[in-house]
């Protein structure tokens, strides 16, 4: 087998098209398996047999139990599936206006309405969106999380619904937000 390696990333789809492929073996929904050669000493001590051992290899960035959800999204988000992913692609696209504190304020109530494991936790919640393909691959991770720090600092721990008269305009964006969630995303703080 030659050392050249091949790299088919369907981009959590289930359809490989084209190519022929030999001494590959294909396994879904499970960890990628692929053939790998071993040089064996034969009774001889010679190294002339090769034998054919399948390893394991388990990305990081796919998780395992869900195929085609990045382990990103299903560390964030309770409920990793394409319909949370359609919502949620639906609300970035009406609310981020390339402002750091409109990813904050749905980070926030996201989490009010039991759709995130943590609050406050920005750079998973944005790298989850990226992976999830809801924000673009070439965004800065590292200054979007800065903004949304410092908007956070802020911000109340409590829930949205309580925040007093000095957070009206974040409470009225958060409430705008909550409301395009379906009935069963309801608000949980």
């Amino acid at each position: 087998m030659s050392d050249k390696k091949i790299v088919i990333n369907t981009q959590g789809g289930t359809v490989i098209t084209g190519g022929t492929f030999s001494n590959v073996q294909f396994v879904a929904q499970q960890n990628v398996v692929y053939n790998t050669e071993q040089k064996c000493a034969n009774d001889n001590g010679d190294m002339d047999e090769v034998a054919v051992v399948l390893d394991n290899v388990q990305d990081d960035t796919e998780n395992t139990l869900m195929p085609g959800i990045p382990h990103s999204v299903e560390s964030c988000f309770y409920f990793a599936n394409e319909y949370v992913r359609e919502i949620i692609d639906a609300i970035v696209s009406e609310f981020y206006t390339n402002r750091h504190t409109d990813l904050a304020m749905i980070e926030v109530t996201l989490f009010d309405h039991g759709q995130l494991r943590k609050r406050n936790l920005h750079k998973p919640f944005v790298r989850a969106l990226v992976d999830w393909g809801i924000l673009a691959n070439d965004v800065d991770i590292d200054k979007i999380c800065s903004g949304m720090a410092s908007k956070f600092r802020s911000l109340p721990q409590n829930g949205y619904r309580s925040w007093g008269s000095n957070h009206t305009n974040e409470r009225e964006l958060c409430r705008r937000i909550g409301e395009k969630l379906p009935e069963s995303m309801k608000y949980k703080r």
